[in-house]
């Protein structure tokens, strides 16, 4: 981290509260905590309400499916499509916090004119896109390429903080947490640092998380060190979600979806 944790928390932005944004696709775990050696089965869905399952993405869709469970990895390449929900299960035997995430391959869209300000504001986009969007002048076309990418935290057993979770899922725009976010209670607050390549850290760049258990969702923007710091004011799933929309050079657009889902449990 290039400033430190008292800097990151003076440079906070005005929270704001504002409905939760639509379409975020995300993975969950059946349960928050799993036994050793227990099963657990993850949901990958998309929805307009969090944390509630409405679409379920075909499997052909995901391009790479991983795991880690402290020092260790694996792929996971076996779903099986639900009704609202595509799911994978298994078996797990080690104890520790374990990060699953999923990308998806890229996918193309056209907006009309009237739906791109709708969506600018969906995603929080900043004043640079927006300006870009304008500069395009009247009558330009909006073509997106956007790839999806969602991962989640579930705790393994009854151990404490592990911060084996905390590293890197090599995501085009990556949460990177200051801490297990399974050891989170209410009260706390979570820093997270967004990143883009590795270690590039993102200042502007519009972050919302949303309480699954009431519905509230507080809208950030990250600081000059990347990050933004999240208050956890109740239990139960949490989302974080992301956007970052590009200009490309020939005139079409591109962006970057990435979600985080872990769950705070009540004290």
């Amino acid at each position: 981290m290039k400033y430190p944790l008292v800097a990151i928390i003076a440079a906070w932005l005005a929270l704001v509260t504002a409905p939760a944004l639509a379409h975020d696709t995300w993975i969950v775990a059946d349960a928050p905590v799993i036994k050793a050696g227990g099963k657990v089965l993850f949901h990958i869905t998309s929805g307009m309400e969090f944390p509630r399952f409405e679409t379920a993405p075909e499997p052909l869709r995901l391009a790479r499916a991983d795991w880690r469970l402290g020092d260790q990895t694996g792929n996971i390449s076996s779903f099986e499509k639900g009704e609202t929900s595509t799911t994978v299960g298994g078996r797990v035997t080690n104890e520790g916090t374990g990060v699953v995430c999923v990308e998806f391959h890229p996918r193309e869209i056209d907006l009309e004119p009237e739906e791109v300000e709708h969506y600018f504001e969906e995603i929080g986009a900043p004043e640079a896109v927006r300006r870009a969007w304008q500069d395009a002048g009247e009558g330009a076309g909006f073509h997106e390429t956007y790839t999806k990418r969602a991962k989640t935290y579930v705790r393994v057993g009854d151990v404490g903080e592990d911060k084996s979770c905390l590293g890197s899922t090599s995501f085009a725009i990556d949460f990177l947490p200051d801490r297990d976010p399974t050891a989170l209670k209410p009260g706390d607050r979570l820093t997270i640092r967004v990143v883009k390549g590795g270690d590039d850290e993102i200042e502007g760049l519009a972050v919302g998380a949303v309480c699954g258990s009431d519905g509230k969702t507080t809208l950030l923007r990250t600081n000059q060190s990347g990050a933004v710091v999240i208050p956890i004011h109740a239990g139960g799933w949490w989302l974080v979600r992301a956007t970052e929309l590009r200009r490309k050079a020939d005139g079409t657009w591109e962006s970057d979806f990435t979600t985080m889902t872990f769950y705070v449990g009540e004290k």
